[in-house]
């Protein structure tokens, strides 16, 4: 018997303030929209359960996990979107960084008070750091993709 991952649902108390906020701030797509149940096509699903379900009198009893969470987003569009987030009035746990590794990040809570992370794509980061003056060998030291990646990402970046 195998057991695949199927996706990552926010139970949510503002349901359509939450809908909203993936699908018109992130730019999410819905691919199915069940009512109270709202199922992205990255594998993000918002559901409102009934408040008679196990879930809902789980969340009311103070136990939801909104501070253990964390959805990852990544784009190839970084500053363009940091400025949108900015630009939409979104709560910050901390403004643009850079990460250890290199990558610029931003933080921010959804309307559940999930932290939302957004991204630099891996292979905009790779080839940002190199543009830099880094070496490919510098550079999979860094981030941790390995040189074969790192290289096979920078090649991608000269071909027409």
């Amino acid at each position: 018997m195998n057991i695949h991952f199927h996706s990552s649902v926010i139970i949510a108390k503002k349901f359509s303030t939450t809908v909203s906020f993936y699908r018109d701030v992130l730019r999410q797509t819905v691919s199915d929209d069940f009512g109270a149940c709202v199922v992205f096509s990255c594998g993000l699903s918002v559901w409102q359960p009934a408040q008679e379900h196990a879930v809902a009198r789980h969340i009311g009893q103070g136990s939801g996990g909104a501070a253990r969470v964390e959805l990852c987003f990544e784009t190839d569009g970084f500053d363009e979107v940091a400025t949108a987030l900015r630009d939409c009035g979104v709560s910050f746990l901390h403004d643009v960084q850079t990460e250890s590794w290199g990558q610029f990040t931003v933080r921010f809570f959804d309307p559940e008070q999930n932290i939302v992370e957004v991204g630099e794509s891996i292979p905009c980061f790779v080839r940002r750091l190199v543009r830099e003056g880094n070496s490919m060998e510098q550079v999979s030291q860094r981030t941790s993709v390995s040189l074969e990646r790192v290289k096979e990402i920078c090649e991608g970046e000269m071909t027409p």
